[in-house]
């Protein structure tokens, strides 16, 4: 690829520059974002009421109990699913539905969250149940990129950051030109 590209100094370990390369100042910032914690459960916030009829109702921080999935947003006031808010483009491809509330739209109905909770969460095989367990492969440390990666030889990192640099600097190439990645016909 060299005869087709002048590389730039920049990025490279025997460079003089002082400029960083691009993945080290890039890749710590997308670990962080990428790394999934837990939901927003805010237990000590004072939870506004809402009218349902002739009562007053208002969201109870016990519900995070036994519900590791369940989110609350402090803005909207209204509860969503983690898991199925993460996945539910994957499993809507496959053509499953999904319980809207939980999701696009936002939870408030209060009056009736314990048996909405159980209607969304449904039986062993239920979407949520999928998507739960999608979240929980994907915040398994052990089969995480960068636990991979460490186990690998020196030899081998060293050939994987070349394929990758390569694969950046052919990215860079095309962008620049403004072409795409392969051509219809």
């Amino acid at each position: 690829m060299d005869k087709y590209v002048t590389r730039s100094k920049i990025g490279h370990p025997n460079s003089s520059s002082t400029h960083p390369s691009t993945a080290s100042t890039i890749a710590p910032k997308i670990q962080r974002e990428a790394f999934i914690s837990n939901p927003c459960q805010p237990k000590d916030h004072k939870f506004p009421k809402t009218k349902f009829g002739k009562e007053m109702r208002q969201f109870f921080p016990d519900w995070f109990n036994d519900r590791k999935w369940l989110e609350y947003s402090i803005t909207k006031d209204a509860a969503f699913c983690l898991c199925c808010y993460l996945f539910k483009n994957e499993c809507e491809s496959r053509g499953d539905v999904f319980d809207a509330a939980f999701t696009k739209t936002d939870f408030r109905a209060w009056n009736k969250a314990i048996e909405r909770f159980r209607a969304h969460v449904g039986d062993i095989n239920s979407i949520h149940n999928k998507c739960f367990n999608k979240m929980l492969d994907l915040m398994n440390q052990s089969q995480s990129i960068r636990t991979c990666f460490d186990k690998k030889s020196k030899k081998e990192k060293s050939e994987s950051r070349r394929r990758l640099s390569a694969s950046i600097d052919v990215t860079r190439f095309l962008l620049k030109l403004g072409l795409s990645f392969r051509r219809h016909g």
